[in-house]
């Protein structure tokens, strides 16, 4: 256990601080507009803005003038405000200032740097989200811009269209080949974006469609064609942020109040997954979710809220924002921007709120519930859960004793967070009048537990925050200092402030701290209330002075990493700038006369790496590293793991020699390493081997001077992958089937006895899908195939069981126990039912699988019993009661392979089972085909003997016209003879007679 005593702690930074005294009353700082933050420098091509930072009563000097290098030109060496341009090169840079209290003159420096660089112009976007409806198709539009003679929307990143000088330059870029390049920094493995055709217009941009997925933010970089230049200048590669609002507002109107906040707060909440969509409370609440492009007053219908009612606290939810009042309400407003109010709040007296800070994939196994909130007030401390549930978290006597007599002091809550694996609330309390203790409430077991170490003789007010790196440490200041504690208690150091080097100044006056801003976890800014602006890592523990910020102004650190101070003019307009933190650090460096410097060349990381993979249990990651650093120091590539137990992390190193430099090579190769049949308890072993797992590969030895990437993070979701799950493979399509007959006896009830009558089943194709189809006569065993939403990933070859959902007992297992080659008896379904006392799909599973190929000493019992397990290319399979008639079967299948997959893999399908009986589904279907079948022939040999029938009439009548014409011809030729003999008539009256005869027998 450790004891730190604050004493000191204030003695050695308020030591370091008041020895650069004068530094911070100078206030002053260099900004270009403009440039990139990634630069060491500043560009040659655009003019450095100097500015003398007024802070009227609290100045302890004021402003004489500037004494710029003789190379640079100058705009005035007289006006607070100045520019300047210069080669390349390095130059100091002075102000010289007169201190109020004794008159005397004094010179500051800064060493600045200019870069001429090759890489003149840069891409400029801008979402167009018109046609954009919850998630789909947008369209990003891209154009190239000088930084020099931009338009004023495009230097606030606001322009829609470009400029007319952008317009022409993309033109001129467009006609030489030049095409933008979007690709996706860090995406997510269940949400990329997907990039459609690139388009040209003539109003000088180009339009990507890209589908949108379920994320709100997205990093983006943009390059071109290689090699291509317009005025011997090439386009910088560009990182830009595509951001999607999160929530509708309220607009203004007679039923709706505005919030406003006290006037003594000043803090910023970010969404922890949309960190563009901010609420900062200052003299006035300012709303953004666009990263402070542009900012939004909030209203409240005042049926949620009573007038005069301020803002207190503010968090974030997956779903909501939530607003503490004055009056102790708690308001929360739906991405819709409906708000209500949470009840049975306002008799607790909440003083603070606090959520999860760290983003959480939106389809998570981690979260038990989806809404998670913190509320406290100085007595109690509780935990809403679903926007409407409170458990108060009782804090344990014996955990807060911190004297040995035992005697009782009072315990205040002084703040509180979640910690970075999401199952642990961490609780700052201050004990009596001298010690601040932290205590950790963990939300699975429900069991307390305190840190290793504490704090005495306090009188500030502490801030905390859980820094979700790979070894989880707790960060916590008030005025006076910036304090670590690390792996949970164990360890623990405080950070020292490096100011810049003037013997000149005054050792006098002890700066305070004003506001941390922790930027991409491991990134620390501080801001001192003279407006001072310290930066540094976790890992240096080492505070550099960089800038210095004009009064009034906040931090804000993007999805990008830069940083901006900002400046509220009123609650719809902010000024942002941009704080060149590279380049003040090369300055902060070169004044510091070399104290730091960077242990390796360089630092490289994969390409393609995403911010957040899944793995499953029978799944690896791979991911790689590289390190160069000069032969004459050692260094290595460190691998940094936040969750030991049941993850194996194997690495391997090579390493190439080359002109006294080592270039290391590391891999490491990411699995669960859980057995579960060797663990007591399944769920126990499951909630120890999932989770969400932080990666981190970084140099051994690195040092504050090293400006390039120094680090690479990912995140590890260990269980079951979002979408996963099994299917049966079987016909997409098929026709509709009518009823099946259940037999006498081929099924049981509830209880367990056979059901004696025969009944009529249908089958539902829209629960079950397509039925597959077996005969009476063969056996069964379907495919199984694992699936990731509708992408196939592999067939399932390990054992999983079947439970017929009618409780039809009609079939059997054409294997025995022992011809599998069991060594103790095997699980069966009436084993299963007879243990746990019911009967349904849910009794057997991965939890309670065991196998029988282990010999565990049972004595020797008979293993003729079927087994009832199957798999890919196991001995066993179903067997079918032969019937006579059509039979459906409806199974459930379960996975029960526990070390196969952290996902309850499971599915239903149905069977038809052809009977003996040639037919088709059912009796009744049988019947109706043998008479549809019967009506077609007859009806069909009725009509083929009609038309043969017709066919000869016919042909006989045309015969019997024929002769009768024939015989006719000659009594037409005379009939000048009045009479004919009777026989001659009789005669021909038989012929005809004949002939009619001949035809009606044809």
């Amino acid at each position: 256990m450790i004891c730190h005593k604050l004493n000191s702690l204030m003695y050695l930074v308020g030591l370091i601080v008041t020895t650069a005294g004068g530094s911070y009353v100078s206030s002053w700082s260099v900004s270009q507009e403009g440039s990139s933050d990634s630069l060491f420098g500043f560009d040659t091509r655009s003019k450095v803005t100097l500015r003398f930072h007024e802070r009227g009563d609290a100045q302890l000097f004021e402003f004489i003038e500037w004494i710029p290098p003789s190379s640079c030109a100058f705009s005035s060496t007289n006006n607070t405000d100045s520019y300047l341009t210069c080669p390349e090169g390095s130059y100091d840079i002075s102000v010289k200032m007169r201190r109020k209290d004794s008159n005397d003159t004094i010179t500051e420096s800064k060493f600045i740097r200019f870069l001429d660089q090759p890489f003149c112009y840069k891409w400029n976007t801008f979402t167009d989200l018109s046609e954009w409806t919850n998630r789909g198709e947008a369209r990003l539009r891209i154009w190239v811009t000088d930084p020099v003679y931009q338009g004023s929307a495009e230097s606030n990143s606001l322009a829609k269209h470009p400029s007319q000088h952008s317009r022409r330059l993309t033109n001129l870029f467009q006609d030489s080949g030049q095409e933008p390049i979007p690709l996706e920094v860090f995406p997510e493995t269940k949400d990329e974006l997907q990039w459609n055709n690139v388009s040209y217009s003539l109003n000088g941009y180009w339009t990507v469609s890209m589908n949108i997925g379920e994320r709100l933010q997205y990093i983006v970089r943009i390059e071109g064609k290689p090699g291509l230049t317009v005025n011997a200048c090439l386009i910088r590669p560009t990182k830009v942020s595509i951001s999607i609002p999160k929530f509708k507002t309220q607009m203004p109107s007679e039923g709706n109040l505005k919030l406003t906040g006290l006037l003594d707060l000043k803090k910023s909440i970010k969404d922890p997954c949309a960190i563009h969509v901010v609420v900062s409370i200052r003299n006035i609440v300012l709303f953004t979710q666009n990263g402070f492009l542009t900012t939004s007053e909030v209203y409240v219908n005042n049926t949620s809220m009573s007038e005069g009612d301020m803002l207190v606290d503010v968090a974030f939810t997956l779903d909501k924002l939530y607003f503490l009042m004055t009056s102790g309400q708690l308001l929360y407003m739906t991405t819709d921007g409906t708000f209500r109010s949470v009840k049975g709040v306002r008799s607790l007296g909440l003083t603070s709120i606090r959520s999860i800070e760290i983003c959480l994939p939106s389809k998570n196994f981690l979260l038990k519930s989806r809404e998670m909130l913190l509320a406290w007030n100085e007595m109690q401390i509780y935990l809403l859960e679903d926007g409407d549930t409170f458990h108060e978290l009782l804090v344990p006597e014996d955990l807060t004793q911190i004297s040995a007599t035992g005697e009782r002091v009072q315990v205040l809550i002084v703040d509180a967070d979640f910690s970075a694996n999401i199952d642990t609330v961490n609780v700052m309390l201050r004990i009596g009048n001298s010690s601040i203790v932290v205590l950790c409430y963990n939300l699975i077991s429900q069991q307390w537990t305190r840190l290793g170490f504490w704090i005495t003789d306090l009188s500030l007010h502490f801030q905390m925050k859980t820094y979700s790196g790979t070894v989880e440490s707790i960060v916590f200041w008030n005025e006076e200092m910036l304090f670590l504690s690390e792996r949970k208690g164990e360890g623990s150091s405080s950070f020292t402030f490096k100011e810049r080097h003037d013997v000149n100044h005054s050792k006098t006056y002890l700066d305070k701290i004003e506001n941390v801003e922790f930027c991409d976890n491991s990134h620390a800014f501080v801001q001192m209330i003279t407006g001072i602006l310290y930066y540094g890592t976790m890992e240096d523990r080492a505070l550099l002075e960089i800038s210095s910020l004009p009064p009034d102004r906040f931090l804000y650190c993007d999805v990008l990493g830069s940083v901006h101070s900002i400046f509220a003019h009123s609650a719809n307009w902010t000024s942002k700038e941009l704080i060149l933190r590279n380049a003040e650090l090369n300055s902060a460096f070169h004044s510091i006369d070399g104290e730091f410097s960077c242990l390796f060349i360089h630092f490289e990381t994969m390409t393609g790496l995403k911010a957040l993979y899944y793995i499953d249990r029978n799944e690896s990651l791979f991911l790689w590293s590289r390190l160069t650093y000069t032969t004459s120091v050692y260094n290595d590539i460190n691998v940094f793991n936040s969750k030991a137990k049941y993850i194996s992390v194997n690495e391997r190193s090579t390493v190439d020699y080359n002109h006294g430099r080592k270039t290391l090579n590391k891999s490491i190769v990411i699995q669960s390493s859980v057995d579960f049949y060797q663990s007591k308890d399944y769920n126990d072993s499951l909630q120890d081997a999932t989770g969400l797992l932080t990666i981190q590969m970084k140099p051994l030895k690195a040092g504050v001077g090293c400006l390039t990437e120094r680090s690479m993070t990912t995140h590890v979701a260990v269980g079951c992958p979002p979408g996963r799950h099994v299917r049966v493979h079987k016909p997409v399509q098929c026709t509709s089937f009518g009823t099946f007959i259940l037999p006498s006896g081929s099924s049981i009830d509830e209880d367990g006895k056979a059901v004696l009558e025969a009944r009529e089943v249908e089958l539902d194709t829209n629960e079950y899908g397509c039925p597959l189809m077996s005969s009476h006569d063969t056996t069964f065993k379907p495919n199984l195939l694992l699936y990731e939403d509708d992408q196939f990933i592999e067939i399932v070859s390990v054992d999983y069981i079947l439970y017929e959902l009618q409780r039809r007992t009609d079939f059997t297992y054409n294997a025995t126990q022992k011809e599998v080659g069991c060594r103790r008896p095997c699980q069966t379904w009436s084993h299963m039912k007879d243990s746990v006392g019911e009967n349904s799909p849910f009794i057997w599973g991965p939890s309670n699988y065991r196998r029988c190929f282990v010999d565990d000493g049972t004595l020797e019992v008979s293993l003729d019993l079927p087994y009832e397990i199957l798999n890919q290319t196991g001995l066993s399979a179903l067997e079918w009661t032969k019937n006579e008639l059509d039979q459906l079967y409806i199974f459930h299948l379960t996975v029960v392979e526990p070390n196969y997959s952290f996902c309850s893999l499971n599915t239903q399908f149905a069977v038809v089972v052809q009977g003996s009986l040639v037919g088709t589904q059912s009796s009744n279907e049988m019947t109706l085909f043998i008479f549809v079948s019967f009506t077609a022939i007859t009806l069909s040999l009725g009509i083929a003997s009609y038309a043969f029938f017709r066919k000869e009439h016919m042909a006989g009548w045309k015969r019997n016209q024929a002769s009768e014409q024939e015989d006719t011809e000659g009594f037409e030729d005379k009939e000048d003879e009045e009479e004919m003999s009777q026989s001659e008539e009789e005669h021909m009256a038989a012929r005809k007679q004949q002939r009619r005869h001949t035809v009606l027998e044809g």
